[in-house]
């Protein structure tokens, strides 16, 4: 069997450093929010050491907007998945409750006024509601731009309202299906 070059178990070291930092970060940002977090607390959260995060995120501000982007790209897949447009919004609802860090971070960066790093996430999911509201059965005239704020605000406060500690789990799959229909 050939040998695999140690450059590129380097770069697999890298790239698996990276993606600790970032998960870490983004548990970080999504519980304190992104002002509270420090590079050398993400370091020891993710269990890489303080100046290998340095080498991959130069400020707080780089770690901050890199976790930002990482969210809205991850995001931005799930109006990518190709499905029944029916089903396509309870597979949103589904995956925001599964993963209620990203609306904490949505809040987090509407509220402290950050650059805003998903505009093509928010241009894929204006498009789905453009479908959504040109589909059979719809209301006449329906403004797919001010409908897809609507849906999203309501599937991100939802995932918020689920995921806290008065709603049991089975309690928040009940309420989550009545939710979509």
């Amino acid at each position: 069997m050939p040998k695999i070059p140690d450059f590129l178990h380097l770069r697999r070291d890298a790239e698996e450093s990276r993606l600790k930092l970032l998960a870490a970060a983004r548990r970080l940002m999504a519980e304190q929010g992104p002002d509270a977090i420090r590079v050398s607390d993400v370091a020891r959260e993710a269990g890489v050491n303080r100046t290998t995060a340095y080498q991959h995120f130069k400020s707080r501000d780089a770690l901050v907007a890199a976790v930002l982007d990482d969210a809205a790209n991850a995001a931005s897949g799930i109006f990518a998945v190709d499905m029944p447009l029916e089903a396509r919004v309870d597979y949103m609802v589904d995956y925001f409750v599964q993963h209620p860090e990203f609306a904490r971070l949505w809040m987090y960066q509407l509220l402290s006024r950050l650059p805003h790093s998903h505009q093509a996430c928010r241009e894929r999911f204006i498009r789905v509601m453009d479908v959504f509201a040109r589909s059979p059965g719809a209301a006449d005239r329906i403004d797919a731009e001010m409908f897809g704020d609507i849906v999203a605000a309501a599937i991100l406060v939802w995932s918020l309202r689920v995921s806290g500690n008065d709603v049991d789990v089975i309690g928040g799959q009940v309420a989550t299906k009545r939710f979509m229909r």
